[in-house]
């Protein structure tokens, strides 16, 4: 959570499920950790970044998959939530 200080107000911890793969493994979840953040304006902006940065909106939250992050996508990822 500290990576999360000053990325945007409202961001939250989720705990969520992730698809594993499509045609390779049809339906299949795994446990993951989302963070969620309350404005769906946000998914937006984030495709519109340098490199593009793909969110799931659901409801009215934007999620970000933590499994599909690499560490060293970590810092573009944070810069683009401050942008």
């Amino acid at each position: 959570m500290r990576l999360l200080q000053g990325v945007g107000a409202g961001a939250e911890l989720i705990e969520g499920d992730s698809e594993v793969g499509g045609g390779s493994f049809p339906g299949a979840k795994m446990k993951t950790w989302l963070v969620g953040f309350p404005d769906e304006s946000l998914a937006e902006r984030l495709r519109a970044n340098d490199p593009p940065i793909i969110a799931r909106v659901a409801g009215s939250r934007v999620l970000l998959d933590a499994r599909t992050i690499f560490p060293e996508q970590i810092e573009t990822l944070i810069a683009a939530l401050r942008g």
